[in-house]
Order: structure tokens, then sequence, then C-alpha cells
């Protein structure tokens, strides 16, 4: 579905995703393995955390994409057992994309459906919030980035997370993250802008 989407476009984004999309698939196919929404969220995130963000922004956009949506379909058991992992590639990724807004878009909102992921967990404000903490508060901090594709996917993306989490015992951390967040700025916009 995403490849031929992407697949019909001559933007290149579209190229870069394409791209992507056949190296994880001639991957998978070496390794023997059948091509799934896991195998493709796994083969992602391994490719992410070895590319170089800084110097290749497209291409860490287009695994972001890959990555989204592999994220939006694989079902989120063995997603949660590599969450401590992919927390930290998503950090890592986040912080080597701050001035590459196309990049930096994709991981808010892989870091965003990760914690909206928790609401499947047999525990998850004892076991699995505390691998999401410090990136659920970064992507609450850019809900007020100056750049608004940032702030929009940013929102877009807490707000996902926290409807996903509503009921489970991530709630209340979460809600407590977000409104730390939120007291700050508005405590201090020009000085938490600047933190951010």
């Amino acid at each position: 579905e995403l490849y031929e989407r992407h697949l019909m476009s001559s933007s290149a984004d579209s190229k870069h995703v394409t791209a992507v999309l056949e190296a994880v698939a001639s991957i998978l196919k070496a390794e023997g393995i059948k091509p799934s929404p896991t195998a493709v969220f796994a083969a992602s995130l391994s490719s992410l955390e070895r590319t170089d963000t800084e110097a290749n922004p497209e291409t860490s956009a287009a695994m972001l994409t890959v990555l989204g949506v592999a994220l939006e379909h694989a079902p989120t058991g063995p997603v949660l057992s590599r969450l401590p992992h992919a927390m930290q590639v998503l950090l890592k990724t986040g912080r080597a994309a701050q001035e590459k807004p196309v990049a930096l878009k994709g991981v808010v909102r892989c870091i965003g459906q990760l914690v909206a992921a928790l609401r499947d967990a047999q525990d998850p404000g004892t076991n699995e919030w505390p691998h999401c903490a410090k990136a659920f508060g970064a992507i609450s901090n850019l809900c007020v980035d100056s750049r608004p594709k940032v702030r929009k996917q940013a929102a877009a993306s807490v707000a996902e997370a926290l409807r996903a989490v509503r009921g489970t015992s991530a709630a209340g951390p979460a809600s407590r993250a977000f409104a730390t967040v939120a007291v700050a700025i508005a405590r201090a916009p020009v000085k938490a802008a600047r933190e951010l």
C-alpha cells in the first residue's frame, strides 16, 4: 500500500520512501524472512540506527515514514518488546535531526505511536513508562516549536498518545509529564522556547 502510493509520485520524498521500502524488502528476502509489519518495523529500526541523520535527513525521513506505517500495522507485543531500544534509537535520531524538520517530524510521529502502544501493555505505568518518559517530554516540548510542521506533528502525537493511554497506569505519568511541560512553558515562554 505504501509502496504503491509512493511509486507513482515523482517527488523526491516519495523516491526516498520507495528506495527504503525496496532496501527493506531486499534485506528481508536475503535473510529469508517473510515481509510483515513486525519484520518491517525491526528492519527499519535497525537501518535507522545505522543512518547518519545529519548527513542524510531525507533518507532518515523516509525510514521514519516506513517505520511509522509499520508501527500502525504491527501487533503491539513485538513492538513493546523492543520499546527501550526503539526509544533510544528515536531519541538519538531526534537529537541529530534538531535542525532537519523533515526528519524531526518523523521522529515525533514514531515516538507518539510507541507511547500510544502502551495501551496494550500489562502494567505500562510501572514497566514501560520509564522508557518513554524522556521521549514523551521531548515531543511535549516540541508542541511550541517555532516550525509549524514540527509543532503540528508534536501536538497530534501528544494528543494521540494521551488518548491511547487513557484508562491505563501510564495515563497518570503521561498526563503529569505533559502538564509539567505546559506549566513551564506558561510560566516562561521565551525561556522554555530557548531550552527546546
